[in-house]
C-alpha cells in the first residue's frame, strides 16, 4: 500500500506543524532537524502506539501539541538545537570505574514513544533510556494544566554487566531509578506536579512473550516507587516522589535507605538546577515581549491541547464545542487584540452558531485590524452569504480578488454566490479563472461544472464532472453533475452507472437516488423508476423527487388512485411549488372528475400564472374551453 494518500490525508486534517513546533525555532531549522531526521515525525500521531496504546488520537495529537508549546514557554532557542542536534548533559559523577552522566535530547530512534529521551551514560556508553512526553493533565485523568508522561524505560541491548557495575557503583541505585530521580527534577524546575508512567500493557511492545518481563519494568517498578494506578489505567506519582519511611525499613537497612534517598534527592535538584541554568533563557516577563502568534495566544489562555488541535484543524466543524470555542476567542480579543487568532476562531464560531450580526461585527473589526490579510475579508464574505447578502458576498468576493488574486476564497465564494444570484455567465468565468489559477483544487471544477450546466451547456458539464470524479472520488459533486449531464444528453446508460455509483458512494444522501429514478424514468423503465421513488419516499419523505416521479409514473401507468394520495401528500409536503398541484389536477382530470381537475386548474392559475399547466388542463375539460378567470 502506498504512503502517499497517508500523507496527503495527514497533512489535510493535522494543523501546521509549523504553526505550532515553529514557534520554537525557525521553520527552515526545523525542517532541517527534527522532520529531516525522521521524514514521518508528521505521521506517528495517526499511529495507535504513539506514547500509548489506550490514547484516542485526538490526545495524541493533543499531547504532541502540548509538548512543543510547553517547551516553548520553557527552554531556549539554543538549548532546543542542542537538544535536537545533539544531546545536553544535566548531571555527572566520576567513580573508580567510570564516569557517569545523563542527559537529554529529542527523541530519534524511536520517535513514537517519547518527545524527550534521558539517556544514563557510563563513559561514552549509553546504558539506560527513558523517554518521556510533556502531556496536558487531562489525557492522563489529572486537572493538571501539564503532567510528564513516562513512556519508554529500556535498558540498552547486551549492557547487562555495565547496568549491573554502574548500579554498584551508585550505592545499589538503578539506572532506571536514577532517570526516574532526574524526571523529578525536570518536573519540579517546571512546576509540574505529578509524573504519570504508561502501564506494561499499554507498550507498543506487549503481547503474551513479552507480557511477564513489561511487567516487570513498568508496573512492579511503578509500585516500588510510590505510585499509584488510577481509572484512566496510567501509573501516578506526585512531586516531589515518595520517600519510605525509615520507620518501615528494618533497622538493619535504614542507613542505606537513608544514603539513598539523599541520593536521589540530590541528583533531582541537581538536574532542576540544570535545567534551570542550562536550558531555560526566558521567564514569564521576557516571554510577553515576544511576538504574539496564533498558537502562542491560543496556549496562553490556559486551554487545552486539545482544543488547538480543533481550532487550527482543516475539519473544524468535528467535535467542537461552539460555545466554549467563542468563549476562548472573545478572551483571546480581549486579551490580545493584535493576534489575529481571536478574530478568526471567534467569526468561525459565531457563524457556525448562526449569531450572525456579531460574526459580521468581529469580520468587520479583523478587516480593520489586518489590512492586508486574506481572511478577514473572506470571512466577512461566509458571514454575508450566511444572512443571504449576496450582492454584499459577490462586492466582497469581487475585493479579494482584485487585492489578492492568489487567494482562492474570493474565487470559490464568488462563484458560488454568482450562481446563486443566476449571473451565470459571471460565475463560469470566476471559475475558469480559479481553475487556472488552483489546478488542484476540487471546487474550482465543482463550479465550472455547476455553472457550465446552469448556462444549459450539458456537454461542457460531462466532461468537467468526469474529471472530477477521478481526481476527487469522493466529491459528491462530480457524480451529481455527471449523472444529470449525461441524462439531459440522453447518455442514459452513463448515467444510470454514474447515479448508481453515487448511491454506493454517498449513501445517506437523497440525490443519488434522485438520480437513478429520473435517468430511469427517462430510459422507460417505468417500474424500476416507480420502485426507486418509492424507496426515495421512504427513506427521504423532505426530497420533492420521489412524489414527483411517482405521482406522474403511477398516473401514466393507470394506477390513479395511488398516484392521487401521492400527490395530495405532496401537495401538504411541498406547498410553495407548482409541480404537486399541477400533478394533482391530471390526475383528476383521468380519473374523470372534471369538477375538481378545473377547480386545482384555477387554482394552479392564480397561484402561478407563469405555469402552462393550469390553462393546458382547463383547455381539455369542455366546459372550460376559454374560460379565463
Amino acid at each position: 500500500m502506498s504512503v502517499l494518500p497517508v500523507v496527503l490525508d495527514t497533512l489535510s486534517r493535522v494543523p501546521s506543524l509549523w504553526e505550532f513546533v515553529g514557534t520554537c525555532i525557525g521553520p527552515g531549522e526545523l525542517r532541517t532537524s527534527v522532520v529531516k531526521t525522521s521524514p514521518f515525525t508528521v505521521l506517528k500521531c495517526r499511529k495507535s502506539t504513539y506514547l500509548s496504546k489506550n490514547l484516542d488520537e485526538n490526545t495524541r495529537y493533543a499531547c504532541f501539541y502540548n509538548h512543543y508549546l510547553a517547551i516553548h514557554e520553557r527552554v531556549s532557542e539554543q538549548a532546543f538545537h542542542s537538544m535536537t542536534f545533539g544531546k545536553v548533559a544535566l548531571y555527572k559523577i566520576g567513580t573508580p570505574n567510570a564516569d557517569y552522566k545523563i542527559t537529554i535530547q529529542i527523541s530519534h530512534d524511536p520517535i513514537d514513544e517519547g518527545e524527550f529521551s534521558l539517556l544514563f551514560w557510563a563513559n561514552d556508553t549509553a546504558l539506560y533510556t527513558l523517554s518521556f512526553t510533556i502531556v496536558p493533565g487531562y489525557a492522563v485523568g489529572l486537572d493538571d494544566r501539564h503532567t510528564l508522561l513516562i513512556s519508554r524505560m529500556q535498558g540498552s541491548r547486551a549492557k547487562f554487566q555495565e547496568l549491573r557495575t554502574a548500579t554498584k557503583d551508585i550505592n545499589e541505585i538503578s539506572p532506571q531509578a536514577i532517570l526516574l530521580a532526574a524526571l523529578e527534577g525536570i518536573a519540579e524546575a517546571m512546576s509540574v506536579q505529578h509524573l504519570a508512567g504508561v502501564p506494561a500493557a499499554q507498550q507498543a511492545a506487549y503481547n503474551d512473550r513479552t507480557a511477564e518481563i513489561l511487567t516487570r519494568i513498568y508496573d512492579d517498578f511503578y509500585r516500588t516507587a510510590g505510585a499509584e494506578s488510577v481509572a484512566t489505567g496510567f501509573h501516578i506519582t506526585n512531586v516531589p516522589l515518595p520517600r519510605k519511611s525509615l520507620t518501615l525499613v528494618k533497622p538493619g537497612h535504614r542507613l542505606r535507605t537513608k544514603l539513598k534517598q539523599k541520593i536521589k534527592s540530590d541528583i533531582a535538584a541537581s538536574v532542576r538546577e540544570s535545567w534551570q541554568s542550562i536550558l531555560c533563557a526566558r521567564d514569564g516577563d521576557a516571554a510577553q515581549d515576544e511576538p504574539m502568534t496564533p498558537a502562542r495566544a491560543w496556549f496562553q489562555t490556559g486551554s487545552r491541547a486539545d482544543e488547538l488541535h480543533r481550532h487550527f484543524s482543516a475539519s473544524p466543524s468535528e467535535g467542537r464545542d461552539w460555545p466554549r470555542t467563542e468563549l476562548l476567542a472573545e478572551q483571546l480579543r480581549a486579551r490580545f487584540p493584535d493576534a489575529p487568532a481571536g478574530y478568526q476562531v471567534g467569526t468561525v464560531a459565531l457563524r457556525e452558531m448562526y449569531r450572525l450580526d456579531e460574526a459580521r461585527t468581529v469580520a468587520a473589526e479583523a478587516m480593520a485590524r489586518f489590512p492586508n490579510e486574506a481572511w478577514p475579508v473572506a470571512e466577512a464574505a461566509w458571514v454575508a452569504r450566511a444572512l443571504g447578502d449576496t450582492g454584499e458576498t459577490i462586492r466582497l468576493t469581487a475585493e479579494l480578488r482584485q487585492r489578492l488574486p492568489n487567494d482562492p476564497a474570493g474565487y470559490q465564494i464568488g462563484a458560488v454566490a454568482l450562481r446563486e444570484m443566476s449571473r451565470f455567465d459571471e460565475a463560469a468565468s470566476v471559475a475558469a479563472e480559479a481553475m487556472v489559477r488552483f489546478p488542484a483544487e476540487g471546487w474550482a471544477i465543482a463550479e465550472a461544472a455547476w455553472a457550465a450546466r446552469a448556462l444549459g451547456d450539458p456537454e461542457a458539464a460531462v466532461p468537467l464532472a468526469a474529471e472530477l470524479r477521478r481526481r476527487l472520488p469522493d466529491n459528491p459533486a462530480g457524480y451529481q453533475i455527471g449523472a444529470a449531464a449525461l441524462r439531459e444528453t440522453h447518455r442514459l446508460d452513463e448515467s444510470a452507472a454514474v447515479a448508481a455509483e453515487g448511491i454506493v458512494r454517498f449513501p445517506t444522501d437523497a440525490w443519488p437516488l434522485s438520480a437513478a429514478a429520473w435517468t430511469a424514468r427517462a430510459s422507460g423503465e417505468a417500474e424500476h423508476a416507480l420502485r426507486l421513488a418509492a424507496e426515495l419516499r421512504l427513506r427521504f419523505p423532505e426530497d420533492p423527487a420521489g412524489y414527483q416521479i411517482g405521482a406522474a409514473g403511477l398516473r401514466e401507468r393507470h394506477r390513479l388512485n395511488e398516484a392521487s394520495a401521492i400527490a395530495a401528500e405532496a401537495m401538504a409536503r411541498f406547498p410553495a411549488d407548482a409541480w404537486p398541484l399541477a400533478e394533482a389536477a391530471w390526475i383528476a382530470k383521468a380519473l374523470g372528475d372534471d369538477g375538481e381537475a378545473a377547480r386545482l386548474a384555477t387554482e394552479l392559475r392564480s397561484r402561478f400564472p407563469d405555469n402552462p399547466a393550469g390553462h393546458q388542463i382547463l383547455q381539455t375539460i369542455p366546459s372550460m374551453v376559454g374560460f379565463e378567470p
